[in-house]
This record gives structure tokens, C-alpha cells and sequence, in this order.
């Protein structure tokens, strides 16, 4: 092998830590084509190329997961996707991001860049108590922040307001606008900024 063809290999490290698959990648091409049964955890991760991440249960990514302008990365999971402070996606490149049993078939949500509009998956999730919500405006502007049950029906308002561009974070406690506690289950949180929407699901458990 001569040294241009050695520099284009990817270096790969897998540590099995059951049931937690460990993936430290510097990596000009990653493909994962197959279904893994444990969590994937992405950490000190540099995807420049095409990338697809499959499992049966939840992946992680971070701290410190970057996807350059070059980077189309998929990741597929049964159960969440989570993103860890430190997760940086270069203008250009792209992230989309599958849950649910029929991950592969049954949603599809495109990401954008942090520079535009980007909305964390809550964390922790599924959670109890309390779970945080990180999200990223690319400009001021006015914010709503709302929850909803599987059924549409708005359970609490987290934010309605003003707010500068740059990385914000709120936490919902699990009680609806009157301080009641909501009973475990499946609930959407909807952002809205100016024009741009995002939806994530979150699963509240006692």
C-alpha cells in the first residue's frame, strides 16, 4: 500500500462496552450497513463523506461529533437519537435523523446546520423528571415553544418570546401550563421561529 493510498483510510475504533457499541472515527468514508443491536455512542467524531448509522436501540452523538461541508450523514434508530453538547455540523454538510421501529421507512427528519436553525433531541430521553432543550437561531427573532400530546392537544407553553440568535436552552419539567404532572407517554415538542418549524418526540417515563 503506498503512502496516498495508506492517507486516504479511515481509522476506526470499536470498544464493545455492553450494551453500549463505543465508535471513534477520523474518517474520510464510514458506511454502517448493517443493523446493530446495542447503543451507538459517536464521540471525537469527523465524518467528511457519506455516512449511515443503524440500530435496534438508541444512538448518541458527542461530544465533539463534527460533520464537514462535504458530510451526508444518516442516522437510523429504534428507540432516540441524542446530541451531546460539542455537536458541530459545517455549513453544507447535512445530518438526517430516523426514530421508530420502522426507523428506516417511517421518518425521515432532515437537520440543518447549526448556522441556520437546529433543534437538539431533548436530553436526556426518555427522561424523569425533567429533560433539557437545546436549540440554535441563526437570527433574532420571536420564539414559541410549545408541548403537545400524541393526540394534538397543547399541554404547556415553555417559551413565547423575544429572543437573540445564538444557542439557547430550556427545560420542561413534565407538568402542563398549570403545573399539573403529565402521566408517562409520548409528547411533540414544537418550536417555531419566524420560518422555521421543528418537532421532536419525547417520552416521558415513571
Amino acid at each position: 500500500m503506498n503512502n496516498n493510498h495508506r492517507n486516504k483510510c479511515f481509522t476506526c475504533v470499536f470498544s464493545l462496552l455492553s450494551p453500549v457499541v463505543l465508535i471513534l472515527i477520523m474518517t474520510e468514508s464510514f458506511v454502517v450497513d448493517q443493523v446493530i443491536a446495542q447503543d451507538i455512542v459517536l464521540s471525537d467524531t469527523t465524518i467528511t463523506t457519506e455516512a449511515t448509522f443503524s440500530t435496534d436501540n438508541s444512538i448518541t452523538a458527542g461530544p465533539d461529533f463534527t460533520i464537514t461541508s462535504s458530510g451526508d450523514v444518516t442516522f437510523r434508530a429504534s428507540n432516540s437519537i441524542v446530541f451531546l453538547p460539542g455537536v458541530n455540523i459545517i455549513q453544507g454538510g447535512q445530518l438526517h435523523a430516523m426514530t421508530g421501529i420502522a426507523a428506516a421507512i417511517e421518518k425521515d427528519e432532515e437537520v440543518l446546520p447549526p448556522s441556520d436553525f437546529f433543534v437538539y433531541q431533548n436530553y436526556p430521553n426518555p427522561f424523569n423528571p425533567t429533560t433539557q432543550i437545546r436549540y440554535i437561531l441563526p437570527v433574532s427573532g420571536y420564539v414559541k415553544a410549545d408541548i403537545y400530546t400524541v393526540f394534538g392537544e397543547k399541554v404547556k407553553t415553555l417559551f413565547s418570546g423575544d429572543q437573540p440568535g445564538g444557542h439557547h436552552s430550556m427545560v420542561w419539567d413534565g407538568t402542563n401550563q398549570l403545573g399539573q404532572k403529565m402521566s408517562s407517554g409520548i409528547y411533540y415538542l414544537q418550536i417555531d421561529a419566524g420560518k422555521y418549524r421543528a418537532v421532536k418526540k419525547m417520552t416521558l417515563l415513571k
